[in-house]
Formats: structure tokens, sequence, C-alpha cells
């Protein structure tokens, strides 16, 4: 596939799921505030792990047109995830996260984010799987090569 046409493609799965990260970004601020009361730096450290997460986890989610089950990634790719969701995780109970204003983040926040996060994935595997399956049959197959040899532009000479 070429360049511009896979990247067109894989784009419009990750537009149909920023209304979807929107809605969950304000549901975050509903259980933070409303629920659990958060303060400036709680919410802070808080928002900083959900963001971390789910952004993680919508990379391992567009990065297949397929169920995320059926096409596992790569060892490489779901183990730096995996690091980098636990350093993120880690950052607000060190030293380190006290220069950005964290705070260590109780456990029933941490839960309820796990759980939005999870929520949010299934959420969007379904959009990705109701995009691939109802809404561009084409958009996602492999366009076929062509067997003709490329035109090329040459000068013609006047006789």
């Amino acid at each position: 596939m070429h360049c511009a046409a896979q990247c067109r493609t894989s784009s419009r799965p990750r537009r149909a799921g920023g209304p979807l990260s929107s809605l969950f970004d304000l549901a975050t601020f509903v259980v933070l505030l409303a629920v659990f009361s958060a303060g400036q730096d709680e919410f802070r450290s808080a928002w900083f792990v959900e963001s971390l997460m789910t952004q993680l986890a919508t990379m391992l989610v567009i990065r297949t047109p397929g169920p995320i089950w059926r096409s596992r990634p790569s060892p490489l790719l779901f183990g730096t995830a995996i690091a980098v969701g636990a350093a993120g995780v880690t950052i607000p109970y060190t030293a380190v996260g006290g220069l950005f204003g964290f705070v260590p983040i109780p456990l029933e926040i941490l839960a309820a984010l796990l759980g939005i996060t999870l929520i949010y994935v299934t959420a969007l595997e379904i959009v990705k799987i109701f995009y691939f399956t109802t809404l561009s049959k084409e958009d996602h197959s492999w366009p076929q090569a062509s067997r003709r040899r490329p035109r090329t532009r040459t000068s013609r000479r006047s006789k």
C-alpha cells in the first residue's frame, strides 16, 4: 500500500476515536472531582497516569484493523508499552514526580483509573471493529499491484 493511502486509512479510525476519547476525559473529570474530591495535586497526578495509560492502550488497539486479541503486538512493542506504563504509574511516588507537582495516588483512585481505561479500551475496540466492518469495506484492503510500467516523461524530438 502506498504511504499516502496507508496514512489516510489508518487515520480514519483515530478520528472516530477522538470524540470517544473526549467522552472518557469527561468521565475521568467527574470521577476524580465529584466521586473522589481530588485536590489539585492529586488530580494532576491521576490525570497524568490516566492519560498515559489510555494513550498506550490506544496505540495497542489501533495498530491493527482486526480484533486486538487476534493480532498480538510484537514482544518489543508490548514490553515497551508495559515498561512505559509501569514507569508512568510509579513516577508520582518518586522524588522526580515531586518535581512535577505529583503526589502519591490513593489505591482506590488508581483502581478507578484502571477501570476507566479498561472500559475505554473496550469502547475503542468496538468503534474500531464497527468502522472496519461497516463503514469502510474498501479502505483497509490492499490494492493490487499494477503490472504496467510507470509512465515517464520523455521529451519528443521534432523531426
